[in-house]
């Protein structure tokens, strides 16, 4: 039988993880406030996907230290 308290605090690999279009300058405090926000929430996680508009160039330094600090954020907040 199907427990209601199962559904209210499910852990976040069962809730709802949104595409998340990085089309824009990549600043690291900006996509941890959006993160933190998302986790509030109740966002189970997230896909990072580029997008055009986006004013860091792909793969370069700026763009990997800050898809790393949205990685780092993410994995504080589980």
């Amino acid at each position: 039988m199907l427990d209601y308290k199962n559904f209210k605090d499910v852990g976040s690999e069962y809730r709802s993880a949104p595409f998340w279009s990085l089309n824009d300058k990549l600043e690291k405090e900006h996509l941890v406030k959006q993160i933190r926000e998302m986790h509030s929430q109740g966002i189970g996680g997230f896909f990072m996907h580029p997008r055009s508009g986006l004013k860091d160039a792909y793969l370069k330094e700026d763009f990997i230290a800050a898809i790393r600090a949205c990685i780092e954020e993410a994995h504080r907040l589980d």
